[in-house]
């Protein structure tokens, strides 16, 4: 979280009358769960019982969030139901008022279902007395209209590389530099991801591996780019550690081009490729698009 958000955060606290729902948005691992737990405990009592309410055992702060299924070796998001919802709220409800104000938590907010949604809306409309909800998603657009024009909008974005990397050096003094300075550009200027880069092997050679194989197709041309394609067509995951890696290799790759006086040409076809990339990696992001569909469109296109 930057100054200009905790200086944002803090003028909707002071302003206690005016607040009950906030929607934080922003890509994955830019710290918004963090700084919606930071927001809740700029109230005094609330920052006395910090330690509770990041294990999720403050009562008076309910955090829902989808359930995790494993299906295939894969860790997938089931979406959020309505009667998780209603279970979170009469929770919420029944918790005695110890503090100030009660605070219902909704990470991964585009998982909620139309049921739980309309839930939710209902609950927006007439708030509940003395609580505030917290809405995480990576996009807005993500969110019903209805729900997301009854919040406050506080927008994330991905940091630069050093300060990614002033931050790594913080909470991990012993790492070498040369890592260090690796998971910040890996990352893309998403602090949460560098760190889980750190301390996660797997996660690490998962990055590394796919951004290999993303260097190879783009050298071997269309037809092994689609096959490439093909052969993780049955992973969202994969096929998203592709394009996020895919775009990483593209940016380092058009440094070293510019660093090294390459050919103007060589240059304006490494920028139209990252560039295209970077488009249909946001529209993944945000939307539900094919990972298969639009991978495959990109490398039809590298010719």
């Amino acid at each position: 979280m930057n100054n200009f958000q905790k200086k944002v955060l803090r003028k909707i606290y002071e302003n206690k009358r005016n607040f009950h729902a906030l929607l934080f948005c922003g890509p994955t691992g830019t710290g918004k769960f963090q700084a919606a737990i930071d927001f809740i405990c700029l109230d005094q009592e609330m920052k006395k019982r910090r330690k509770q309410i990041e294990k999720g055992i403050f009562p008076e702060v309910i955090v829902l969030e989808p359930e995790k299924v494993e299906k295939q070796n894969k860790i997938r998001l089931k979406n959020i139901s309505i009667a998780q919802t209603r279970v979170a709220l009469k929770k919420l409800a029944l918790s005695s008022c110890r503090v100030e104000r009660k605070f219902l938590v909704i990470k991964n907010a585009e998982q909620l279902n139309m049921g739980a949604a309309n839930s939710l809306l209902k609950a927006l409309e007439e708030p509940p007395y003395q609580t505030a909800i917290i809405l995480i998603a990576t996009s807005e657009e993500k969110i019903l209209p209805t729900i997301r024009s009854r919040c406050q909008k506080i927008f994330f974005h991905p940091l630069s590389e050093e300060k990614v990397e002033a931050y790594l050096t913080k909470k991990f003094p012993h790492e070498t530099e040369e890592k260090k300075k690796a998971a910040a550009r890996l990352a893309q200027g998403r602090y949460k991801l560098a760190e889980k880069l750190l301390e996660d092997e797997a996660m690490w050679q998962q990055k590394k591996t796919a951004r290999e194989q993303f260097r190879r197709a783009l050298k071997g041309g269309v037809g092994a780019g689609l096959k490439l394609v093909e052969e993780n067509g049955q992973s969202e995951e994969i096929l998203m550690n592709l394009a996020e890696e895919g775009l990483v290799y593209l940016i380092d790759f058009l440094k070293e081009c510019l660093r090294t006086g390459k050919d103007w040409q060589v240059i304006k076809k490494i920028f139209q490729l990252a560039e295209m990339l970077f488009e249909k990696k946001a529209l993944l992001e945000e939307t539900n698009a094919s990972k298969k569909l639009q991978l495959e469109d990109f490398f039809i296109q590298i010719n």
